[in-house]
């Protein structure tokens, strides 16, 4: 009994924890921020969402703001025009799964498979070639990053903490002008329940960072910037 105990533990010290530990704590293989010095990247997790992505498109579309989209795949197949929408008018989808189900609940087979739906759900939708992917929660397992090889797996460098029960409009903008540093890959939520708050805040980030010479831009033109200039997440 001992030694399927140890083997049982042994496996998801290996499968589930190390990869957190390695990727998520330690940041190996793993974008937070960039190095440049007037550039920062927006993302938004878990939509398209009919309530709330429509009026962060409208936002950005007024300040001329790019940002990064890290959808669900099965929400791209749900609300295809709002995923050709984001692509369209010059923003980026990164993949972030195909639900948001914990990447510890499902079985590996299940895991990757709904990693291949989605990026054959952007590619067919939205015609645009995923080149990111953010896990949900941020946390890896082995199968994750096993399916994501040939994409840029990205975190973020600072969080917007608009789910916080006591989040509002304010706060957010408060907690990301104290914390903002050039490169910065800041995160947020465009299909959450809370994502109405997240809107109302946009305006108050963008005009932020306008006032301080910072540019929104996509995490991909991040990439190709910062590799010109030095590593990441220094």
């Amino acid at each position: 009994m001992i030694p399927v105990v140890f083997a049982l533990v042994l496996v998801f010290v290996v499968t589930m924890v190390m990869p957190v530990v390695l990727f998520h704590l330690l940041g190996m293989g793993v974008i937070k921020r960039g190095r440049v010095s007037s550039w920062v990247c927006l993302t938004f997790d878990d939509g398209p969402d009919p309530r709330f992505t429509p009026v962060f498109l409208d936002v950005l579309g007024e300040y001329g703001a790019r940002a990064t989209f890290f959808c669900l795949g099965e929400k791209v197949l749900r609300y295809p025009d709002l995923a050709r929408r984001i692509c369209e008018e010059g923003h980026e989808i990164g993949l972030h799964g195909f639900d948001h189900r914990h990447p510890w609940a499902d079985p590996p087979w299940r895991v990757v498979r709904g990693i291949s739906i989605s990026i054959s759900a952007v590619q067919r939708i939205a015609g645009q070639e995923p080149r990111l992917y953010r896990p949900p929660w941020g946390f890896w397992s082995l199968w994750n990053w096993f399916a994501t090889q040939g994409l840029h797996r990205v975190l973020w460098s600072l969080p917007g903490k608009d789910w916080l029960r006591n989040a509002t409009p304010e706060s957010i903008v408060e907690h990301i002008a104290k914390s903002l540093k050039p490169g910065d890959v800041i995160l947020l939520h465009d299909g959450g329940r809370y994502s109405g708050i997240t809107v109302e805040s946009l305006p108050g980030l963008l005009e932020t960072f306008k006032e301080r010479g910072l540019r929104t831009v996509t995490v991909s033109e991040m990439i190709a910037a910062t590799d010109r200039v030095g590593t990441f997440n220094a």
